[in-house]
């Protein structure tokens, strides 16, 4: 696809996605409709310019004039270098009324698009999303791409991966408190006592059971004095994530949870820079506090070294490691500045159907009928019979909806596909848990 068929592709998507937005005056209705448009993995893409479209319409992109299009002309296709429709609002920044420098040639760039920009840029399109939903681009969190192995070409910062419920931390200046919400932007029912951090800050973490958070304080001690801490049981490591989002989701009584942070929201430094102000911040803090640094596990660049240390974490009942790119900015969307890195791959997959059992599952559920659909466009597909309780195959068998529509876990050890029909499927797949802090899949 060239990249005026890919910039004319956005423009009827976008043009689709405020049609359904300016057809409803609910609010719930309008989250609906943005969450439904960006479910598809295939539109990851359309992240960057959709968070630059609101800040446009909220006046952080002032273009300082009426713009006023002109379709006259045609765009040339080696003009543009992204396909992107943050690109097209950038050219209208670049014109100066009664200017005859950049006119003719930005002209020319933009106005075969100039009614979908002119309501854009003059910020007269009326979406009804009101402010909390603008501020949704401040606090869209970076996601991690895989990585599979291959050699680095600059330093990185190795952190675990930590298996708990993502969280963002803002000041609300409005009401003067600490609001912590979800990676899809939704208030979390959690609190931490976030006394003396900045308060411009965006801090970027995730929320772990007290009992999951001194797993991962164990786990560095012994990779720091180069020991292996035996007591850590990986199976025991992994049923604790269901304690946590237990917690997460009760409405009332004390909740053991610590809040882990990892990294700041900041799109105008480094990794390094954003780092260093992290630690510099913690150094004070109580260690008893519910308030957490990720520590660092190692800085540099040898394979070896990293692959030993995903040995060690792995085997101590950690999920992975994390690669955090030192030079790279925070990006708000799926990005290689920062890499996930497991043994075994697992995938998030939407449960399509069931699939009743026989012989000693007979009436029972034998297997979750799950597909994705991954970044490229292709189709996984699969059944998953192991990996369920007995108690899931029977309250499931009773009340399929119950578990129809939900977002999955599935641990697998490769993409396989079949000679025959060229189906794409799962090798051993195996449920691992219900997401039920996500409602979307994920190939990452």
């Amino acid at each position: 696809m060239t990249t005026l068929e890919k910039l004319n592709s956005k423009i009827k998507l976008f043009n689709g996605l405020f049609n359904d937005l300016q057809s409803t005056n609910s609010r719930l209705l309008k989250e609906y409709y943005i969450d439904e448009f960006f479910k598809d993995g295939l539109r990851d893409g359309l992240i960057e310019d959709w968070n630059y479209i609101l800040e446009t319409l909220d006046g952080k992109h002032p273009i300082g004039f009426t713009f006023e299009p002109n379709n006259n002309n045609m765009p040339k296709e080696n003009y543009y270098q992204e396909g992107s429709i943050k690109e097209l609002i950038q050219m209208c920044e670049m014109i100066k009324p009664k200017t005859q420098s950049n006119i003719n040639t930005v002209q020319a760039l933009i106005s075969v698009y100039g009614n979908f920009l002119a309501p854009i840029v003059n910020r007269t399109l009326r979406l009804g999303i009101g402010k909390s939903l603008l501020e949704k681009v401040d606090t869209t969190p970076m996601l991690a791409k895989k990585y599979n192995g291959e050699q680095l070409k600059d330093d990185v910062v190795v952190t675990e991966k930590l298996d708990g419920n993502r969280c963002i931390a803002k000041f609300n200046n409005d009401i003067g408190i600490w609001e912590f919400r979800s990676r899809n932007g939704k208030l979390m029912n959690v609190n931490f006592n976030m006394d003396g951090f900045d308060t411009r800050r965006i801090y970027d973490g995730e929320v772990m059971s007290r009992r999951q958070a001194d797993l991962v304080l164990r786990r560095d001690w012994a990779i720091a004095n180069d020991t292996d801490y035996t007591d850590i049981d990986a199976r025991e490591a992994q049923l604790l994530f269901n304690e946590t989002s237990g917690m997460i989701n009760r409405k009332s009584g004390k909740k053991d949870l610590v809040y882990n942070v990892f990294d700041t929201i900041d799109a105008t430094t480094d990794y390094e820079t954003r780092r260093n102000a992290l630690i510099y911040e913690f150094v004070q803090s109580d260690p008893e506090n519910d308030v957490r640094l990720v520590p660092d596990l190692y800085k540099g660049k040898d394979i070896n070294v990293i692959n030993e240390l995903l040995d060690r974490i792995t085997n101590m009942g950690g999920e992975g490691i994390m690669l955090n790119k030192l030079d790279r900015t925070y990006e708000n969307k799926r990005t290689d500045a920062l890499l996930k890195y497991k043994q075994v791959q697992r995938i998030d997959m939407l449960v399509t159907d069931v699939e009743y059992g026989q012989g000693k599952y007979d009436g029972l559920i034998g297997a979750l009928c799950c597909e994705i659909f991954v970044e490229n466009g292709e189709r996984i597909s699969c059944k998953v019979g192991s990996g369920l309780s007995d108690d899931q195959r029977y309250k499931w068998a009773l009340n399929p909806q119950d578990i129809i529509g939900k977002i999955i876990e599935v641990a697998y050890h490769e993409v396989t596909s079949n000679k025959v029909t060229g189906d794409l499927s799962l090798r051993f797949p195996r449920l691992t848990r219900i997401r039920t802090d996500k409602t979307n899949t994920s190939e990452y």
